[in-house]
C-alpha cells in the first residue's frame, strides 16, 4: 500500500525529469498494490505506467505530465499477447488533468491502448483539459485488440484545451476515443 497519510496530500513532482519516452514517473509492473491519495505530475512521460495485474489505483490526480497521466499498457514487450497485458486494474475516483506532450498530440488523460488486457475498470474518473484525449482507447493491427474495458460513472470534458487556456490544432480533443487502425 502506498497512501497518504492522515488526510495530507502528498504530491510526487518529477519536474526533473527530462522529456523522453522512458522518463516515466511511476512503473507499477507489479500485482496487487493499492496507491490512494496521490498526486503524481510533472513526469517526462506518463504520470504513470500501470503495466501489472490486480491493482487499485484510488483517489490519485496525474496532471501536467509530458504524456498521458496514467498509461494501462504493458511494460515487458516480449508481452505479445493479450493474456500476459494488464488486466483487472480498478482505476477509482482518480482525476487527469493538464497532462501535455511536446506536440499536443498524444497526451491522454487516462489511456488504456495498445497492449491492454480484460477485465480493466474505470470507476468515477474525471478527465479533463488535457491536450489529446479524455480516454484513448487506441488499437494497432500488428499487436491487435485490446481486452474489455468498462467505465462506470466517468465524466470527460475539455480535452484539447489547457486550463490556462491553451490549445493547439494537434490532438483529437475527444472525450473518449475507442478503436482504431481498423480493429
Amino acid at each position: 500500500r502506498i497512501e497518504a497519510y492522515n488526510g495530507e496530500i502528498p504530491i510526487i513532482d518529477f519536474a526533473g525529469q527530462a522529456l523522453a519516452d522512458s522518463n516515466r514517473g511511476i512503473v507499477l509492473d507489479g500485482s496487487y498494490w493499492y496507491f490512494k491519495g496521490i498526486t503524481i505530475q510533472n513526469a517526462g512521460d506518463n504520470g504513470m505506467l500501470l503495466s501489472g495485474n490486480n491493482n487499485t489505483i484510488d483517489n490519485c490526480i496525474f496532471k501536467k505530465n509530458r504524456d498521458s497521466g496514467l498509461q494501462l499498457s504493458r511494460y515487458n514487450t516480449a508481452f505479445t499477447t493479450i493474456s500476459n497485458w494488464p488486466s483487472n486494474n480498478l482505476i477509482l475516483n482518480c482525476e487527469a488533468l493538464d497532462n501535455k506532450d511536446a506536440a499536443s498530440e498524444n497526451a491522454d488523460g487516462f489511456a488504456a491502448k495498445l497492449t491492454c488486457g480484460n477485465g480493466n475498470i474505470f470507476r468515477g474518473c474525471i478527465s479533463h483539459n488535457n491536450s489529446d484525449d479524455g480516454w484513448d482507447l487506441y488499437t494497432k493491427t500488428d499487436t491487435g485488440p485490446i481486452g474489455i474495458i468498462l467505465f462506470e460513472n466517468c465524466v470527460a470534458y475539455n480535452n484539447g484545451t489547457l486550463t490556462d487556456g491553451t490549445t493547439s490544432s494537434n490532438g483529437d480533443k475527444n472525450g473518449f476515443k475507442l478503436g482504431g487502425s481498423g480493429i
